[in-house]
């Protein structure tokens, strides 16, 4: 089974502002970071392969007051969908005033299908 690493970097692929798990490229202007808030099993059936649920937050950060930050969530949202999942909700858009950082955030469900038992 791909772990969620490799299946965020696969997911994500396509986004050209620098992403990872936190606490990221904090010294980029503008970056994205991920993080599993929940993982299980969608199905136990003996006739259908297990498909495998992950619930994962994307964050959009920026150093900038020009809606950048907004610009690398709208890449991360589209990377998602393109790639046959489920962006859930996202929001709200908030400027940090103790550290001078503009965020948003979005959930998704990732869901890796016909997942062998290990």
């Amino acid at each position: 089974m791909q772990d969620i690493e490799e299946l965020m970097d696969s997911v994500l692929a396509s986004v050209t502002y620098p992403c990872s798990q936190p606490p990221g490229y904090a010294d980029e202007d503008t970056y994205l970071t991920w993080n599993e808030t929940y993982c299980g099993s969608l199905t136990k059936a003996s006739n259908v392969g297990t498909r495998i649920r992950h619930l994962v937050q994307i964050h959009g950060w920026s150093h900038l007051a020009d809606s950048s930050h907004r610009a690398a969530l709208k890449e991360a949202v589209q990377a998602v969908m393109d790639t046959g999942h489920r962006v859930i909700h996202w929001g709200p858009d908030d400027y940090e005033e103790d550290t001078g950082i503009h965020h948003i955030a979005c959930t998704c469900e990732i869901v890796q299908v016909n997942v062998e038992e290990e």
